[in-house]
């Protein structure tokens, strides 16, 4: 979840999807070492939320950088 909540199109929320790569779903192989990498590389730490595409069962789905770096660019191993 994020902090302050996004707002976009009339809705806000605080759950997105970052867009560019595709990580293994809950309990699938691969999902607690994706969530250990993603959270070291963003936990407190300040996002910027780019280019938003759609919302997903109110999950906004975008890119999201850190420090001017797609976060997709960290995770080379499960890009579409």
């Amino acid at each position: 979840m994020i902090s302050p909540s996004w707002h976009w199109r009339r809705r806000e929320g605080n759950r997105i999807k970052a867009a560019g790569y595709s990580c293994p779903e809950i309990g699938e192989p691969g999902w607690e070492m994706a969530r250990r990498r993603l959270e070291e590389l963003i936990l407190y730490r300040d996002i910027e939320l780019k280019n938003p595409g759609e919302i997903e069962l109110g999950v906004l789905v975008c890119d999201v950088y850190l420090e001017g770096i797609n976060i997709a660019d960290y995770f080379l191993d499960f890009w579409k």
